[in-house]
């Protein structure tokens, strides 16, 4: 392990392993590179989770995010071949209990982390559903890391010097649905000489070298704790949008007052953060128009199945 890891996984040779639990040769673990050697073995991004270590971590720095590590894992909510599969989250993961006690997002790295800058330290961005679901053919990234409260590994919500985790900010209702991406250069490599920031390529040319993480929030829109993606049950006056417009109180008047502002806003983004509470584009044909407007009162007078 180098500060510039400037040795390649390529220079590793049959000599080069790490190995833990040395002492009881029949449960120690080798890591080590090869293509002969398990997946979950194969230095430097090994597969082996820090639980399986000891609660610690081996790797080369600057460190990268761990693909079968953290909650819920990189593997889970992004596959391999540059899209997402139908792994979601949910707006009420954040908002149990209705608190920011909640963190359903913890991103776990092969080493300690440090912050080395204090503004922007963790950038959360994020792309409306519908329009892609492919993180690698998104429009143009929307900044919403105020509607987040970063959970450094010094949180006691998090406790461990390897992790970082999102929870909803005190200043937002609910997180909205979307495709959300994270990066982080603010966060450094800590105990590294030279403390190098985390390692940041681009996710589709090389997903395991990676520090983005994405995951994707799906909309509940019946409150029923499944995602309506996959919900074959969503009521009449859901199926194009949520007339409980700001998630509080079931269907009210204020409804209607938060979705013009919305409206007018030109929010497409459901960001959490007034006046973006939700998206005002209704009817999900990724324009904000009149009909929006129209199709939100039928569903607002109609007033069934989502509160």
């Amino acid at each position: 392990m180098n500060d510039l890891n400037t040795t390649p996984a390529s220079e590793w040779n049959a000599t080069a392993e790490v190995r833990v639990g040395a002492l009881n040769p029949s449960t120690m673990i080798t890591l080590r590179p090869g293509l002969s050697v398990p997946e979950a073995d194969r230095a430097p991004y090994y597969k082996r989770t820090s639980a399986t270590l000891g609660g610690g971590a081996v790797g080369l720095a600057p460190f990268t995010l761990h693909d079968n590590d953290g909650t819920p894992t990189r593997r889970q909510l992004q596959a391999v071949d540059c899209s997402l599969t139908r792994v979601t989250l949910l707006p009420s993961d954040f908002n149990v209990g209705g608190t920011n006690t909640s963190v359903p997002v913890k991103m776990r790295f092969y080493g300690p982390l440090q912050v080395i800058t204090t503004s922007d330290r963790v950038k959360i961005e994020c792309a409306p559903l519908g329009a892609v679901e492919n993180p690698c053919t998104a429009p143009a990234w929307q900044n919403v890391s105020s509607g987040f409260l970063v959970r450094l590994p010094t949180d006691p919500l998090v406790n461990d010097p390897r992790t970082i985790g999102l929870s909803r900010a005190n200043n937002t209702t609910q997180i909205g649905a979307g495709l959300y991406r994270v990066t982080f250069p603010g966060i450094g490599s800590s105990g590294v000489a030279g403390l190098p920031g985390v390692k940041v390529t681009k996710y589709c040319e090389d997903v395991d070298e990676s520090a983005v993480f994405y995951f994707r929030v799906g909309q509940d829109c019946d409150g029923d704790l499944c995602d309506d993606w996959v919900d074959f049950s969503i009521p009449v006056a859901c199926e194009t949008g949520c007339a409980d417009f700001n998630g509080v109180d079931g269907i009210t008047v204020a409804d209607i007052f938060d979705f013009i502002n919305a409206w007018f806003a030109g929010c497409t983004l459901a960001t959490g953060v007034s006046p973006c509470i939700s998206s005002a584009d209704f009817n999900g044909n990724h324009a904000i128009e009149v009909q929006d407007i129209f199709e939100f009162l039928n569903a607002w007078f109609a007033g069934t199945g989502c509160d």
